[in-house]
């Protein structure tokens, strides 16, 4: 009777592993969790975000009254100016 019991209990503890494993290789093969790049709030709970996916930079909108939004898909910044841009995102203003 028990050895049924601890065959199960083992059996169980098994299967609840592998599926924690591959609940870990999906999250991160995915990406999962990963944070918008920036985020620009503009007042009543409205907020445009820039969101880094696949090499690609979308601008989103979001807001109460309805689903995200894909606004555009904005341009790759030019090679001059990843020197000029701080590690913030924000450009420098002169002297």
């Amino acid at each position: 009777m028990f050895t049924e019991l601890d065959e199960r209990a083992v059996f169980a503890l098994v299967a609840l592993g592998l599926l924690l494993l591959l609940l870990v290789l999906v999250r991160v093969t995915r990406g999962v969790g990963k944070l918008p790049a920036k985020v620009i709030p503009l007042g009543g709970g409205h907020r445009l975000q820039v969101v880094e996916l696949e090499g690609r930079r979308l601008l989103i909108g979001t807001g109460p009254s309805g689903p995200p939004q894909l606004l555009t898909e904005l341009a790759e910044l030019p090679a001059w100016t990843h020197n000029e841009v701080h590690g913030d995102g924000q450009v420098p203003h002169g002297p």
